[in-house]
């Protein structure tokens, strides 16, 4: 699905946080880091702008956002970082969402990949906040990035990884964490070691791409943070949300009125998975890697 919030058809007041053109409310989950006293709204809108920041936008770079949702990233880039923006999704459901909340976008379905839907060399930036978690592998990812950045152009995203502590191979138990991972937050199949931070860096290389900067955003901070899993913590040990329809049916978790798949993408039971996974550092759903690509004169490592 392709969300272009921006074109040259279009008036400028469709990028600029002065607009009256977007209507703008919280509807999309993805982890962030909380503090003491947030309400959640306002940390995801800081990790936004915390990843902004880090990209170093321009106004009027072209970026395209993988993962779109329902809009509130797209959104968040637009009134924040004054950019173009193309959004790119494949659940049409969150994508009629988007094109309600936004007058005027031009809106087409598409269900090609990436990179054979858009020119070669079209963007500045490419920016996902956990818009690749199901992909079928990480050099997908890195390759179809490498294809539509223009020379010079960056990209910044946030994915699901296993951190170095997981070790599949000598652990049964880490293997089937990984396994169970896959299933209930219905994940690509990857072998376990092909998830791992090593591998996306791997694969980064791999594709021609410069890895510029590497953090795992759940692994720092200052002490003071709510753990990430935190949120979903709560919303386990929440009636209302044990309440949910078809909590506990896994074949049944993306129908509607679930009340977990309706509020983060994924069922109960992966809840459980990742929150046991975080408590024990085997696996991030923050880690970011910020990359670009090389000049045409210039090699990968330069």
């Amino acid at each position: 699905m392709i969300f272009p919030l921006s074109q040259d058809n279009t008036t400028a007041g469709h990028r600029r946080s002065h607009s009256g053109a977007l209507s703008h409310h919280r509807t999309d989950f993805h982890f962030c880091r909380t503090y003491p006293g947030d309400d959640f709204s306002t940390s995801l809108s800081r990790h936004e702008h915390y990843l902004c920041l880090r990209l170093r936008l321009k106004p009027g770079d072209r970026v395209l956002v993988v993962g779109c949702g329902t809009g509130d990233v797209v959104f968040e880039l637009v009134h924040y970082a004054d950019v173009d923006v193309v959004g790119f999704d494949q659940d049409e459901g969150k994508i009629d969402q988007a094109r309600r909340r936004a007058e005027g976008a031009n809106l087409e379905a598409q269900r090609n990949d990436l990179a054979s839907y858009f020119e070669r060399d079209s963007f500045d930036y490419v920016y996902s906040v956990e818009g690749f978690r199901s992909a079928t592998s990480f050099d997908s990812v890195y390759q179809q990035i490498h294809t539509l950045l223009k020379p010079g152009g960056r990209t910044g995203i946030t994915d699901w990884c296993f951190t170095p502590s997981f070790t599949p191979i000598n652990s049964t138990d880490h293997h089937r964490l990984s396994t169970l991972l896959a299933h209930t937050a219905r994940l690509f199949p990857r072998p376990p070691q092909d998830r791992t931070i090593s591998a996306a860096h791997t694969s980064l290389r791999l594709a021609g791409l410069h890895l510029e900067e590497f953090d795992d955003l759940a692994g720092r901070g200052t002490g003071r943070e709510v753990e990430w899993y935190g949120v979903l913590e709560r919303a386990l040990r929440d009636p209302m949300m044990a309440m949910s329809a078809n909590a506990g049916d896994l074949d049944n978790s993306e129908e509607e009125g679930d009340v977990w798949y309706e509020t983060f993408g994924f069922s109960r039971e992966a809840a459980v998975v990742i929150v046991e996974a975080g408590k024990r550092k085997l696996f991030t759903p923050m880690a970011l890697f910020i990359a670009s690509k090389p000049l045409a004169n210039s090699s990968p490592g330069q």
